[in-house]
């Protein structure tokens, strides 16, 4: 994980150094103010797009999901999903006979990686 980490690190750090060199001098060696106002308006236009499409794909995800949910289940008369019914798992509340499904025990790994 830190060797993930260091690498992520090390990109970033070696691109905002090459933004960096390429806004303080242009090709001759010397410094260039037009070249240094449009390399941060740049940034700043690449950073805002970036930021507004992060913005833009979380709140089409969450209303897509939400909007799935409501077309696959419906809410009870009390306004309750299927699966916020009985919430109650303590072990008084399961009956004694109730075993375990075969079907689905099958699907569990004996060693190694879950069968499909």
């Amino acid at each position: 994980m830190d060797s993930i980490i260091h690498s992520i690190s090390h990109f970033f750090t070696s691109f905002f150094d090459g933004i960096y060199h390429w806004l303080q001098k242009n090709p001759t060696g010397t410094t260039g103010m037009a070249r240094n106002i449009a390399g941060f308006v740049t940034l700043i236009v690449v950073v805002g797009w970036w930021i507004g499409a992060r913005r833009r794909s979380r709140k089409r995800t969450h209303e897509h999901e939400q909007a799935a949910i409501e077309d696959v289940y419906e809410k009870n008369e009390d306004g309750l999903y299927p699966w916020e019914v009985n919430t109650n798992d303590h072990p008084d509340s399961i009956d004694s006979d109730v075993e375990a499904d075969g079907e689905l025990l099958s699907y569990m790994p004996e060693r190694g990686r879950w069968k499909i």
